[in-house]
C-alpha cells in the first residue's frame, strides 16, 4: 500500500508541474535528441522490456524485435557503446514509475541516453486525462494492464478500478520537435534512423491520425503498432466502426506514402510482447503467429544464451 501511495503522490506532483509549465510562456527547449543519430521511441513502456532489449538482449535471445534493432539502431555489441544511441519512453502507469526510475538511473550510470516519462499519458494535444489503474490480479495470476478507459472483459469485472488524473503529452508535436528537427552528430557513420513502438491501449484512435496528418512517421525507420480493437467492442457498436475506420484510413495513407516513395517507415502491425514479465520466460503469445504475417526477418540470436555484453548491469526485475 505504502508503495503504490508513493507512487500516485510522485504522477500527482508531475501533473502539478505539467499545469506550471503550461501556464508561463517559454521558447521552445533544445531538441531532447539532439545529437543523437539513431532514436527508439518506446510508446507504452510498461514495465520497461523493450528498452531492455534495445540495451540488453542477451537476457531476450529469442525476441523478433532483436533483428529490428541490430538492422537499424545498430548491432547489439555496438549500441551498448554507441553515443549517438538515444531512447524515450512513454508510461501512464502510476505503479510502474518507480521501477521505471530505477531502470532510467541505472542507464544513465552506464552513460546510455535513455529518457523515461512516468506517468505520462500520450494523445493528439497537451493536457490531463483520467486514466485507470486495476491493482489486482486476475484468476491465472496475471496482471491485468491499466488503460484510458474502464475495462469490462471477465479478467477485470470483478475487481474496482482506480481512476487517477495523469498528465497527456501531444506525441505528434514531441516527435516533430525533440526528434525529427534534432542535430545530428558531426562525423557520426552511422545512418541516422528512428524506430518506434505504439502501444497504448486504445489511445492509438485519437493518435494515430494526428500522427499522419503532422507527417512524423513517414520519416521512421520502422513502426511496430499494436492496435486494440478488442477494448472497443466491449463499448457499443459505433466506438467499433469509428475504430475501424480510423485504422483503415491509417494503414492505407502509411501504406500509399511508402509505395509513391514519399514514406521510409515500414509498418509491422503488432508489437512484440515476448518476456513480458520480464522473468526470462519467452511466452510468445500471438507474436509468432504476427510474424508469418509481417516483413519481418528471422531473429537475429538463436535459442538459447549468447555471449554477454560485457559490462552490462543486471537489474531487478
Amino acid at each position: 500500500l505504502g508503495h503504490r501511495m508513493r507512487a500516485l503522490a510522485l504522477c500527482a506532483l508531475a501533473v502539478v508541474g505539467a499545469q506550471a509549465a503550461r501556464s508561463v510562456d517559454l521558447p521552445p527547449p533544445r531538441p531532447l535528441a539532439d545529437g543523437c543519430s539513431r532514436v527508439y521511441l518506446d510508446v507504452g513502456t510498461n514495465l520497461g522490456v523493450q528498452l531492455r532489449k534495445l540495451y540488453e538482449p542477451h537476457r531476450y535471445p529469442r525476441a523478433p524485435v532483436l533483428s529490428i534493432f541490430d538492422k537499424h539502431l545498430g548491432a547489439a555489441e555496438d549500441r551498448v557503446r554507441d553515443p549517438h544511441l538515444c531512447a524515450f519512453g512513454f508510461e501512464p502507469g502510476p505503479a510502474l514509475a518507480p521501477r521505471l526510475n530505477a531502470l532510467q538511473a541505472a542507464y544513465w550510470r552506464r552513460g546510455w541516453r535513455v529518457h523515461i516519462f512516468t506517468c505520462t499519458a500520450v494523445g493528439p494535444e497537451d493536457g490531463e486525462i483520467d486514466f485507470y489503474t486495476y491493482p489486482l490480479h486476475n484468476s491465472s495470476g496475471r496482471h491485468v494492464s491499466s488503460s484510458f478507459m474502464p475495462r469490462e472483459d471477465k479478467f477485470v469485472a470483478a475487481q474496482a478500478y482506480e481512476k487517477v488524473r495523469i498528465g497527456q503529452l501531444d506525441l505528434a508535436k514531441f516527435i516533430k520537435w525533440h526528434v525529427l528537427a534534432r542535430r545530428l552528430p558531426a562525423g557520426d557513420t552511422g545512418r541516422p534512423a528512428v524506430v518506434m513502438k505504439l502501444d497504448v491501449e486504445g489511445m492509438e484512435l485519437t493518435v494515430l491520425p494526428r500522427l499522419i496528418e503532422e507527417d512524423v512517421l513517414c520519416p521512421m525507420r520502422a513502426l511496430f503498432i499494436e492496435f486494440h480493437i478488442r477494448l472497443f467492442r466491449r463499448n457499443n457498436r459505433s466506438d467499433t466502426l469509428q475504430y475501424k475506420r480510423m485504422r483503415a484510413k491509417a494503414l492505407k495513407q502509411i501504406a500509399t506514402d511508402h509505395e509513391t516513395g514519399r514514406c521510409t517507415a515500414v509498418l509491422f502491425p503488432f508489437d512484440d510482447e515476448t518476456y513480458g514479465f520480464d522473468d526470462g520466460v519467452f511466452r510468445s503469445r500471438h507474436v509468432q503467429r504476427a510474424i508469418k504475417l509481417s516483413p519481418l526477418p528471422e531473429p537475429a540470436y538463436p535459442r538459447g544464451s549468447p555471449r554477454a555484453v560485457p559490462g552490462v548491469l543486471a537489474l531487478p526485475n
